[in-house]
């Protein structure tokens, strides 16, 4: 073979090697951007590797998981303390925990569980996804069946003080309990064991939701008519409903948390929305800045959750409400702008300090938690998928102004 097809042979090669590392490199595009801004709300589950969560109080509060063992201290809340609470609990709290992208506007169910949505699907549109979402079956025929995907227990409280019970239900009656500063959802950080990778987010969209379901008065209560509150418990039964009267304190923590990668995709796939099916070129709202990386000027997102089942003929986008389209948004619609107590307002101080929720004197109160993380909320995106340690620590205090604190 001459000089001449030995240099042509090599060049070919050389080409070859050439367009396979092109190949490579755009599928490796793909994939990375796959993986960094695929939005939360289009995957199945959050995987996560230990849950840690602990309640505490004082001050005449005391806490219980079973209405029979109480403590004025740090409740310790666990796997198995749940799921064994007392017999016949409608407690959900898998060994294998896995989160599952669901959205809630607070609302109870008889008899005593809250109306929770799930995602359908998702079609991308101009301006995001579209949302199509229905009613998860956690309830049938008024018998509580909670589902993976989310923790759920009772939580009861007595507030102990020596005030006389008052069995009708008014506000003004009742002691405000405050959220404890304390009080906090994080990632356990990298280098701990078992804690995977603190840097995604997850924290950002988890939410604890109390559902007051019902009280007794505290003096001569048992335990089993505690754990057997419901919603329309009848007239002779000695329960206060509260279903309806309170409803439920959602708390969303790192409320102005946001992530670059998260706000980068945002900025790029949010368009102002213009009607049912139109788009145009302005911005959505701004929820931060980033620059090299870094994210500043973040501020608190509105949450729009799902009330209502969602069909694809609907045409409700994931960003309505953000990106100027509020036709979908309403009390009687399919999306709410649901209020949530947030961690700025557990940091207010003085007469600005925001209470959590009542509690009436000497009563026992059963509350419905949930642990979820919210669909709906912007800061879900796909990266979170990883394994994560999550602490959940929150605490109740009558103090507003926690002078000497």
């Amino acid at each position: 073979m001459d000089n001449s097809s030995q240099n042509e042979q090599a060049e070919k090669r050389r080409i070859r090697k050439i367009c396979l590392l092109i190949v490579i490199i755009v599928i490796t595009t793909v994939v990375l951007i796959t993986e960094t801004y695929a939005w939360f709300v289009g995957i199945t589950t959050v995987n996560v590797d230990q849950f840690t969560v602990s309640v505490s109080g004082g001050e005449g509060l005391e806490f219980s998981l079973n209405a029979s063992s109480w403590t004025s201290g740090t409740l310790a809340v666990t796997q198995s303390g749940v799921k064994s609470a007392y017999t016949n609990n409608k407690n959900k709290w898998e060994t294998t925990t896995t989160l599952d992208p669901i959205s809630t506007s607070g609302e109870i169910k008889n008899p005593g569980a809250l109306k929770l949505f799930g995602k359908g699907s998702l079609a991308s549109t101009m301006g995001g996804y579209k949302l199509i979402s229905s009613e998860l079956p956690n309830v049938s025929s008024s018998t509580i069946s909670e589902l993976d995907g989310y923790i759920a227990f009772d939580l009861f409280i007595r507030n102990g003080n020596k005030a006389a019970y008052i069995t009708d239900y008014n506000a003004n009656d009742d002691e405000a309990i405050y959220l404890s500063r304390n009080s906090k959802v994080v990632i356990t950080p990298s280098g701990t064991s078992g804690a995977g990778s603190p840097d995604y987010g997850l924290e950002n969209s988890v939410r604890v939701a109390f559902a007051q379901i019902g009280r007794i008065a505290a003096n001569g209560a048992t335990a089993t008519t505690a754990q057997g509150i419901v919603c329309n418990p009848g007239t002779s039964s000695g329960v206060t409903s509260l279903c309806t009267n309170v409803g439920t304190t959602i708390w969303e923590p790192n409320d102005t948390a946001h992530k670059a990668k998260l706000i980068n995709y945002y900025n790029t796939a949010c368009k102002n929305k213009t009607g049912a099916t139109s788009y145009g070129s302005g911005a959505c709202t701004t929820i931060g800045t980033v620059n090299n990386g870094t994210v500043s000027n973040s501020v608190f997102v509105q949450t729009n959750t799902v009330r209502t089942t969602i069909a694809a003929t609907n045409n409700v986008d994931i960003y309505d409400g953000l990106n100027g389209y509020t036709s979908s948004i309403g009390d009687n619609k399919f999306l709410k702008a649901t209020d949530t107590f947030t961690d700025t307002d557990k940091n207010a101080t003085g007469d600005a300090r925001p209470e959590f929720f009542k509690l009436a004197a000497n009563s026992v109160t059963k509350v419905r938690v949930y642990i979820y993380l919210e669909g709906q909320d912007v800061d879900n995106y796909d990266l979170i998928t990883k394994g994560k340690k999550i602490n959940i620590k929150f605490g109740f205090t009558k103090d507003k102004y926690e002078i000497g604190s």
